[in-house]
């Protein structure tokens, strides 16, 4: 799955999380998934398009591209609540202060390098460690 998918910036940011504050990897990026989709969306649209259909998200008519695609991470939210586990990097135990270190590592991480949207500034990856705080 690596070799065809890559992993990009969830990766990167689980990683750097995980190896501060041993949050899980898989937890990590369940955590991070809906936050780091959100900052590719703009990048990947036909993929996410993808993903809202296999989520059985039904597109409206007139409906945006944004629209959908934001109605089906809406929806892959609730359904990653729905698993019971924790929502949220600070239930995990990441301190809120710990976050601009964690935006620093992961920029320097492999994982980055194939994220479909360039990524060079560490305050893009602490906005998405901010939502998913």
């Amino acid at each position: 799955a690596f070799n065809s998918a890559l992993v990009g910036i969830v990766h990167a940011i689980a990683h750097s999380v995980g190896g501060k504050y041993n949050v899980p990897h898989g937890l990590a990026n369940g955590i991070l998934l809906v936050p780091s989709m959100r900052f590719n969306m703009d990048a990947c649209t036909e993929r996410y398009i993808m993903v809202a259909e296999a989520f059985g998200v039904e597109r409206k008519k007139d409906e945006s591209d944004g629209e959908y695609l934001e109605r089906a991470l809406n929806r892959m939210e609730k359904f990653i609540s729905s698993l019971g586990i924790p929502v949220k990097l600070r239930e995990t135990g990441v301190p809120e202060d710990g976050l601009e270190e964690c935006a620093q590592i992961a920029l320097s991480d492999p994982s980055i390098l194939t994220n479909p949207k360039p990524v060079n500034d560490p305050s893009e990856i602490l906005k998405i460690l901010k939502s998913a705080w």
